[in-house]
Order: structure tokens, then sequence, then C-alpha cells
């Protein structure tokens, strides 16, 4: 009784927070709809006329496209459009059987003695399924002649399908690309070795009799894991650019991130199965009608030009894939192509603007091509127009070139597919805009091919592809609206492509309809509409316009003028002028240290457990979102090295940028009001009693009194702020990670004996260890400068450099921090080495302001956690920070979940024992 009276308020709870929830979904989608309303009442007048037909769809009408208006139209987290998109699927996916019930040739066409032949599965010479058969081949022999065996690569530059020597060379171009992202895939894959399932077993050496079979499996597992992630990227591809593309969606003027996915899982929406999804697939017969898109061909290829070609191909092609050519192109010393010349043939062909579909266009050199098309589809025996459509649950032609075939019902299925009507341009809905029949076919077969994929749709994992290469193949819609084809391009030509080329991030549409799209979407300031052009200096760090991009204002780390000095000396006076400042650093890094470990440390059996390169554990603002979105900030200006991520680097920085602006903007105002929430309410921290509690008020009452208004004071303290943190976190980290591996580990007594000290003399050289650590493991990887004389001399070790006005000169901070000539044994730990030799914090008037106080704060941390009993590395993974060079001098680490590479330590796992003396 008491159990069930106490129940009811909390059901009655629920079901009235599900009504308010349900009407005010409902409320948004109707407010979303307010300038749909005549559209609107045409696509029920639609759905009326198909339920009257028993199903059948007059396409001519634009129900499809109609409905897919609806959809993009929708709020991007609408329920109603997530039951409409579902609802499309799963008509596209019924429309095909699955797999077919019947098959082509004479030996399906009777019944054997012996039964066979019936729904053989295995029957095909090439692949149904999307699963890039022109690269790795369609059976073992093909697949042999592109596979090295050796560390899962295939042959540099290679392809299977010999038939794309004989298409446009921009074909064979755009499968080499996929070729050379293979190959980096499976080299991340080898230098993550995700759980170590790329290893050999353990102990295992060259003498072992089964060593080479050891290998041949890991070569084997490398290639198959590469191959899924490669044919992840492809589907994407498919399904983010192309199918985005043809179906108008990037000319959408309304912001909605609505696709066409059939891979979605919509949880028994119709029935009790719901939409199967990876049960298998395999295309009809009539398909290979649907897609001889011939008018959309160049009407300018002379027949005698065209059989020449032919004659040569099939004369002179030699049978090793490494040893084909294509569009003029050599290959080099290695077997590879050259960059350029593979760039410019896909550049020439994302600027080629295809014909359009219909029965007028197609090229007279195809004429012969096209009469064997009809005639091969007699002696298949194909379906007929009419029963094509019928089968789609379309409407069939009640009149239709009646002069050549008496009735409509007779009209054979290519000469049909080929002089229907096209569709018209409708944004979104319709972008190919070819024939009727086509359109939809095209749309269901793409449907029917992925999610009957179980590569695509059950498989596709990252327990399957790894999580880096799941992360990897994935889409984004904040980057080019969810398309893929820029991370295919930027892997494969690294270098060539900006970070914001409309050639990478849109290259189904040239360059000039991009440009028109997005001017009048108001976007087009935020791409690039050059040529690609190799440009090595991209990947260095382009400090000045990404700051400006942010902030929109001028910054003293962003230039070279008087303007950008004064501010510097401004912003030091007002960083140093508390007294006993370093002193108050110090208390401060000390006890925030150890509240951190206090408050993230896991009890582990006897030990405890804590994450040093991240404050973890805590959601309050200050600690992980601020710390989170300075990190965006620093990492977009200063460490913005991989092209592919750089547009959603910029993307994040930008919204985090935005959203700190508006608060501190605020915050500033009221300070200059004297209506004083401090920078700690008005973040929610909660600080100990020092003179830091206040610092951040008097920081900015200081820059004020400078003459400098609210907008400048803000846009002063941000970058300031992105730029401390970043460091300071990733230095830590860093110097932690080095003092506890196995070759420096021997100081750490040392280290704990002096933390056990309160004598000064006992802090200094916790100082001198703090400042090897970040020589031998430097936070900062060097400086860019841009020479501005008309010519200078640079000494580089042994060496001479004479650099012009313009040119881009780096100062390689860890070559120069292991300089033998300034520090002897540049590898040992010495604490007599004099201050002024560490330039990881730069020299100049770039020169890094905190320095003294990162110092401090290095060694104060390095002092806390030295305190803690046994302090020592986690085991196994945990305890491991995973990271790689980039260009020559850049230092990324893997993500916790081994997704992805990034600026950031994000996990560096430590053990100690808990005791109340100690924290």
């Amino acid at each position: 009784m008491d159990s069930s009276s106490e129940s009811k308020p909390a059901n009655g709870g629920d079901v009235q927070s599900r009504l308010v929830e349900l009407l005010s979904e409902a409320r948004r989608d109707l407010l979303s709809q307010t300038g749909r309303v005549l559209p609107n009442l045409s696509l029920l007048a639609g759905v009326k006329d198909v339920i009257s037909k028993g199903g059948q769809i007059d396409d001519r009408k634009y129900l499809v496209e109609n409905i897919i208006q609806v959809a993009s139209s929708l709020p991007d987290d609408s329920k109603l459009r997530g039951g409409l998109n579902a609802r499309f699927i799963d008509t596209l996916w019924r429309n095909l059987r699955h797999p077919p019930i019947s098959y082509l040739g004479d030996e399906f066409r009777y019944r054997t003695a012996d039964g066979s032949n019936n729904a053989d599965r295995t029957r095909l010479r090439n692949s149904s399924y999307l699963d890039l058969g022109p690269l790795y081949g369609n059976n073992m022999d093909e697949q042999k002649r592109v596979r090295t065996f050796k560390d899962g690569l295939l042959k540099k530059d290679t392809f299977s399908e010999s038939r794309f020597l004989r298409q446009p060379p921009g074909v064979c171009a755009l499968v080499v690309a996929f070729n050379r992202f293979h190959n980096y895939i499976v080299q991340e894959l080898a230098t993550i070795n995700e759980r170590g399932r790329f290893s050999l077993p353990a102990g295992m050496t060259e003498n072992d009799p089964d060593y080479s079979k050891a290998q041949s499996k890991r070569d084997n597992d490398l290639f198959q894991t590469g191959r899924l992630i490669t044919c992840g990227l492809y589907i994407n591809i498919i399904l983010g650019d192309y199918l985005r593309t043809i179906l108008n969606l990037n000319r959408n003027p309304i912001h909605s991130d609505w696709k066409l996915d059939p891979r979605e899982d919509f949880d028994t929406v119709f029935d009790s199965e719901g939409t199967p999804r990876g049960i298998g697939n395999q295309v009809s017969v009539e398909f290979n009608m649907i897609y001889r898109w011939h008018s959309v061909s160049p009407n300018d290829i002379p027949v005698d030009k065209f059989l020449q070609g032919v004659r040569q191909w099939t004369m002179n092609m030699p049978r090793e894939p490494e040893k084909w050519t294509f569009g003029g192109l050599k290959r080099t010393e290695d077997g590879s192509f050259s960059d350029d010349g593979l760039v410019e043939l896909l550049q020439a062909a994302t600027e080629s603007v295809a014909g359009a579909f219909g029965a007028r266009n197609i090229p007279r050199v195809l004429k012969v091509v096209e009469i064997y098309g009809i005639q091969q589809g007699r002696e298949w025996g194909l379906a007929s127009l009419n029963e094509f459509r019928e089968f789609f649950k379309l409407e069939p032609y009640y009149s239709f070139i009646e002069a050549l075939y008496g009735h409509p019902d007779n009209i054979e299925l290519y000469p049909g597919l080929l002089a229907e009507d096209v569709k018209k341009p409708i944004v979104p809905g319709s972008g190919l805009c070819p024939g009727f029949t086509t359109s939809f076919s095209i749309l269901s077969d793409a449907v029917a091919l992925v999610r009957g994929d179980r590569f695509y749709s059950v498989d596709h994992n990252p327990s399957n592809l790894t999580s880096f290469g799941f992360n990897e193949a994935s889409s984004d819609y904040d980057v080019a609206g969810g398309g893929v084809m820029y991370k295919l391009l930027m892997r494969a030509f690294p270098g060539w492509y900006r970070a914001n080329s409309v050639s990478a991030l849109y290259p189904f549409t040239t360059p000039e309809g991009n440009k028109e799209t997005f001017d009048k979407l108001g976007t087009s300031q935020d791409l690039d509409f050059n040529k690609p052009v190799f440009n090595q200096s991209q990947f260095r760090v382009p400090w000045g316009p990404h700051t400006f991009q942010l902030t929109h204002h001028d910054y003293m780390l962003s230039g070279d003028s008087p303007a950008n000095a004064r501010q510097r000396v401004v912003v030091q006076d007002c960083l140093y002028s508390p007294e006993n400042g370093l002193e108050e650093v110090r208390r401060f890094y000390e006890e925030t240290t150890t509240k951190l470990i206090r408050q993230n440390s896991r009890k582990i059996g006897d030990s405890y457990q804590v994450d040093v390169s991240n404050g973890g554990g805590s959601n309050s603002y200050t600690e992980e979102s601020l710390a989170d979105a300075l990190g965006h900030l620093f990492g977009y200006v200063f460490l913005d090295l991989d092209t592919a991520k750089s547009f959603k680097n910029r993307t994040v920085a930008a919204k985090e940028t935005k959203r700190i602006g508006e608060v501190m903007q605020q915050t500033v105002a009221d300070i200059k009001s004297r209506h004083f929430p401090s920078l700690k309410q008005m973040f929610s921290m909660q600080s100990a009693d020092t003179t830091l509690n206040s610092y951040g008020d008097q920081l900015v009452e200081r820059l004020l009194d400078g003459g400098r208004g609210v907008g400048d004071t803000v846009w002063t303290i941000i970058p300031t702020a992105a730029a401390a943190s970043a460091t300071q976190a990733q230095g830590w980290a860093q110097m932690i990670d080095l003092y506890l591996s196995d070759k420096y580990y021997s100081h750490w007594p040392e280290i704990k004996k002096l933390a056990l000290s309160d004598e000064p003399e006992a802090f200094e050289k916790l100082k001198k260890y703090a400042l090897e650590g970040f020589r031998l493991s430097t936070p900062a990887f060097g400086l860019i400068r841009v020479t501005g004389a008309d010519k200078i001399d640079v000494q580089d070790g042994a060496d001479v450099m004479s650099v012009k006005s313009g040119d881009t000169v780096f100062t390689n901070f860890i070559t120069a921090g292991l300089d033998p000539s300034k520090f002897p044994d540049p590898y040992e730990i010495k604490l007599d080495r004099p201050d002024n030799l560490y330039i990881h914090h730069g020299l100049g008037p770039h020169a890094c302001l905190g320095r003294a106080i990162v110092t401090v704060a290095g060694a104060s941390m390095l002092r806390t956690c030295a305190r803690l009993n046994n302090f020592r590395r986690a085991p196994g993974h945990a305890g491991e920070m995973k990271s790689k060079t980039v260009n020559g001098a850049f230092k990324v680490f893997l993500s916790e979940d081994g997704s992805q590479w990034g600026p950031f330590p994000t996990n560096k796992k430590v053990i100690f024992e808990h005791t109340a003396q100690t924290v």
C-alpha cells in the first residue's frame, strides 16, 4: 500500500514531464515550418495521392524531393525528423530484394541435374559490394599483385582494376589517393598498436620456427584492418560528399545536419524486426543499365584517337600494376608518382563541368556503344521500363514514345531510361538531375548496398576498425557539412591543400559553383577558392592570422610592430606587480596540486591512482571546461599541425573563444564600473585565501588603468591565459613522464629528498630539475620567425644559412636543448647548467613572459608529487604517454581512447600510497 502510494506522484511527475517535453518538441517542429505552410500542404496532398493509388508514386510531382526538404528543415534533434528519415530509408530499402531471387546467364536459366546453381551467392566475378575492389582486387590473384606482404602495405601508387587505364586519368589519380590513404592508415595502426593487436607473440625472435608465420599474420591483420578503415572512409565519401552533392544539400539555406544515412538503427520503428541490416546484397542486371551515364561525357574525342588509344592500351599494358602509368605521368625511382602530377589531374577533374543528362546529350562517338547496349538488353531479357518502375512503386507511363513502341508498356528499359525527361534542380532535393526513374533507383541502390553490407552496418565499429581507424573514417558536420573527401586528399597529398580549400572540402562541385553557393550562404569568407599549391610553410605555426581569426584583435605575439612591443611591456608589468608574487605562485601551485590529487585519485587495492595529464573529475567551468577551451584556442593558434584537422580545430576554437569572450566582456565591464563580481565568481572558482585570490580583478584593473578599453583588455587576457594554461599543463605532464621513465627514474630518490626539505636551497635545486625536465621534454617545440631583412646569415650548428626577406626560419627548441656545445652530455640531468642557456621558453621580443612563473610552478608541482609515498608510473598502457613526432619537430600525443593524435597529453596514470602525512 505504502509503496504503491509513494510511486504514484513519481509516475504522475514522469507523465507530466514527458507531456511538457512532447509539447516543447512539437512547438519547435512547428516553428521550423512557419515558412513552409504551402509546400507542406502540397506534400500532404501528394502523400494522399500515393495512398489512393495503392502506394504508387508519381515521381514527376517531386514527392521524394519534398520529403528531403521537410526533413532538412526540421531541427537537428527533432524526433519527427528521425521518424521521417526512418520511413524514407525503409521505403528505399524495401524497393529491392535482398538478395535477388534469380540470376543472369544460361547456366541459371534451366534446372541442372544435381540441383546446383540455385541462388549461388559466389557467382559474380566482381564483388557487388562497395568494397574498393578496383583498388584491392576482386579475387586473391588480383589482390596479391598489389600487396607488398610486409607491414600491411600496398605497393606504391598501384591499383588492381586495369580497365581504369582507359578511363579519364583523374579516375586513376583518385584510386591512387585511396592507395596512399591505406598505407598512411596501416603505418598509424602499427605505431599505435591498440591493445597490442599488431604485435608479434611475446618473446618471439627471428630464429623461432613460427616467426615467418607470425609475421604473415601481422601483415594480414594490418592489411585487412587498413582495408576496413579505407573502405569506411570510402562509404562516408559516398554518403557525405557524393549523395550530399547530388541531393543539393550543400546549397540548403537552412542550417541542418540532415543526411541520408542508411546505417542508422531505427529500433523497430516499422515492425517487430525493424529495417534489416547486414543481410547481404547483390545487384540485379537492370542496374547495369542504370549507371550508363554516357550523356555526361565530353563530346570532343575523335573516333580515330579513341580507337588508337584502345589498341595501344590492349597491346602495351604490362601485367604488373606497379608498372602501369596514366595521364602522361612517370613513376619515380621508388615506384610512386609525383604529387604535383596527381593533384593536377584531380584538380582538372574538379574544375571540369559534367554534361547534362538527356537523350540528345550523348556524344556521337558513343553511338555504337549505345546501340550495342540496346542489343545487350534484349539478349539479357531485361524488364521493360514500366515493369522496372512498377517494381519501385513508381507510377507507370501511360503516354510515352508510342510512335516507336506502340504502347508505353513495350518500351525497353535502356532506351526508356535515356529518353525520359530529366529532373529540375531543387534546393535541397535534386542536384544531379538525371532521369526520373534513374534518380529514384540510385537512391534505393545506395541504401541497399550500404545497409545490406555488414562491414558498413553491424560490423562497422571501433572494435573492428580500432578506435583510431573508426575516428579517421568518421564524418563531422562542422567540417564540409559531413563530407570526408578532404581527409582522403589531405592524407594522400600532405602540404598541397589548405585547410579551408573548397577543392578538398567540396570537390564534387566546381570552385566557381562553390563560390556562388557560399556567397549566397554568407560563408565564402571562411573558404579558400584558389587552386591547391604545394606550400610546406602551412605546417608552420601561423600565429598572427590564426589569433586574429579567433579574437579579431591584435596581440603582442601576433607581430613585431611598436604596438606589439608596448603591449608586451604593459602585460609584463601587470603580471609581476604583486609583492612576493613568486612566493604566492609557489604556495598556490602546491596547494592546488595537492587539492587536485586529493579530488581525483581513485583507490585501487592498497594504492591510489591519478591521471597527472589533466585535472580530471571536476565538472566546474574553471577546472575542466575553461582549461579545455583555452587549450583549443592555444592549440589552433600555435599547434595547428594537421591540415586534415585544421578546419575542425578552427571551428571549435572559434566557438570556445566566443563563449569565453562573452563572459569576460561582462566581467571586465563590471569591474570597470566597480560592480565587482570578481573573476573567480564569474567562473565559479573557489580559491585559497591568498594574494592570488584577488589577482585576476587586480590584473584587469591594472590593464584598464593603462588606458585600454574593455574589448582590448578582454582580448589581451584571453590569449595570455590560453598560452599560460595550455603549456603549463603539457609541460608538467611531460616532466613527470620523463622523471618516471626507466632512463631517468634514478633521479627520483634525490628529488624526493629535496621535496621533503623546507630549506630554500632545496627548492632552488627542484627548480633546476624542472628546467632540465623542460629541456629534455619541452612543451614548446620551437619559434617561427619571418625574415624582414633583405639578407641575413643564420648560424645553424656548424652550418651557416643565408636567408632573404620573407623566408621562414624555424628555431627548433628540442635540438637546441640537446646542443652539446651548450649542454655537454646533453641527455644527462645536470643541475649546474647556467639558467640563461635554457631557451625552451624562447628568447628575444617574443620570449615567454611567464618563464619565471612556469619554472616555480613546475618545481612546486614536482615537489608535491615527490612528497607522495612510492610515487610511480602505473603499469601497462595506463602509465604510458604515447607520442610521435610530426613534421620533423612537433610532438603529438595519442588520446586516451586511442582515436586520434592531439597537441596535448591526455593520459598519464601514476600510482602512489595515500598517507595522512603526504596528502
